[in-house]
C-alpha cells in the first residue's frame, strides 16, 4: 500500500531540474489530486495518485510507468472517459452536481497538472514525450 504523505515524511530523491515543478505541484496538491481522482474514478483514481507519488518520490526522473500514471490521472481529471457508459468514470461523473464548487476546483487542478506536465516535458526531451496526449 502506498502512503500519499511520503513527500512530507520521506527524504525525496532529487529530481532533475526539468521535473522539479512537476514534483512540487504533486507535493503541494497531493490531497486535492487524491480527492478529485477519487470523486471521478473511485479507488482506481486514488491508486493512480498513489503510483504518481511513489514514482516521483523514489527516482531522479519519472519512469515510463510514472509518466503513464500521470497521463492516466490527467485523463481522469479531464473527463476523457465519461462519455463511455461502460467506464467507471461515467458513473462517478454522473453523481456530481455541475453547480458544486468542487467542479471548479477540479478544473483548476486539471489545468495546473496539464501545465506542469507540459512544462516538464518541454524542458526534457525523452521517449515519454508522446505519453501526454491532452
Amino acid at each position: 500500500m502506498f502512503v500519499r504523505d511520503e513527500f512530507k515524511n520521506g527524504i525525496p530523491v532529487p529530481l532533475s531540474d526539468s521535473h522539479i515543478g512537476l514534483r512540487r505541484f504533486v507535493e503541494e496538491n497531493v490531497d486535492a489530486l487524491a480527492s478529485a481522482a477519487g470523486l471521478l474514478a473511485g479507488r482506481k483514481g486514488r491508486r493512480i495518485v498513489d503510483l504518481v507519488v511513489e514514482g516521483l518520490q523514489n527516482c531522479s526522473q519519472p519512469s515510463a510507468r510514472t509518466m503513464r500514471a500521470l497521463n492516466e490521472l490527467l485523463s481522469i481529471l479531464s473527463l476523457e472517459n465519461v462519455h463511455d457508459e461502460m467506464s467507471d468514470e461515467c458513473g462517478f461523473f454522473a453523481a456530481l452536481d455541475p453547480s458544486d464548487p468542487i467542479v471548479t476546483e477540479i478544473c483548476l487542478l486539471t489545468d495546473g497538472l496539464r501545465t506542469v506536465l507540459k512544462a516538464s516535458l518541454s524542458q526534457h526531451t525523452s521517449k515519454n514525450h508522446d505519453l501526454i496526449t491532452t
